[in-house]
């Protein structure tokens, strides 16, 4: 993971992918349930509703994914920097 970056910088990239993953995965849940309660209240445009729903649980995939390749590469940066490498101690 040395690509010439500081560890700081490293570490930052890292927790962005995972808060990207993260975001994914709430906004898709939340559109799935949208889509699959109009598919219950309202059955008369139910094959773009089914369309829309198979994306979202796409999207779901592809947010869980993000986050779980996330913690895969920061437990490797952290295993091969050790623990607190990158992190930034507030000023006082």
């Amino acid at each position: 993971m040395s690509d010439g970056r500081s560890l700081i910088q490293q570490r930052i990239a890292l927790g962005r992918r995972r808060t990207i993953g993260l975001v994914i995965v709430v906004a898709s849940a939340v559109l799935l349930g949208v889509e699959v309660a109009l598919i219950v209240i309202d059955s008369s445009d139910s094959a773009f509703r089914w369309f829309t729903a198979v994306m979202m649980l796409v999207w779901l995939a592809v947010g869980i994914s993000q986050v779980v390749v996330a913690e895969r590469r920061r437990r490797r940066f952290e295993a091969e920097r050790g623990r607190d490498a990158g992190k930034q101690e507030p000023v006082r």
